[in-house]
């Protein structure tokens, strides 16, 4: 039994291990993200010179607000929810970490769990103690 308890505890701990090192990946990737650059690629150097700029812009904030789910082009609309968006974001990162470490705590107690365990299933093998009793076991 305790074989099949060490092998359930060791299981967890590496699907924790696991979850921990995914959650590392993904919040390092948030922390250095770069900004997106839209690259128009043309035929001439002339079309560089005389490309409307003005269409660009409102191509791209429609498609904002179409993302973001704005109805209206009020402009302080606009500016209400890209403040809020970064406060989202923020809170939206802060709830990760704190996933984050909450998870290397459980992680370090399953490790801690095992330890115990698999010394306690090698201090339990035949002929390891006399008398029946497991002296040793107290003082881990």
């Amino acid at each position: 039994m305790k074989t099949q308890d060490v092998r359930y505890v060791s299981q967890k701990r590496q699907v924790e291990q696991n979850k921990v090192d995914k959650l590392r990946a993904t919040l390092h990737g948030l922390e250095n993200q770069s900004n997106n650059k839209h690259t128009l690629f043309v035929d001439q150097k002339d079309d560089v010179e005389n490309f409307p700029d003005a269409e660009l812009k409102t191509r791209s904030s429609k498609r904002l607000r179409g993302a973001v789910g704005l109805a209206s082009t009020d402009r302080a609309e606009e500016a209400a929810t890209t403040a809020v968006l970064p406060k989202k974001l923020a809170r939206r990162k802060d709830n990760a970490y704190k996933e984050l470490m909450q998870r290397t705590e459980r992680l370090a107690k399953l490790k801690q769990m095992e330890s115990t365990m698999t010394m306690q299933k090698d201090l339990m093998g035949k002929g390891k103690t006399k008398g029946g009793s497991h002296s040793l076991l107290g003082r881990y």
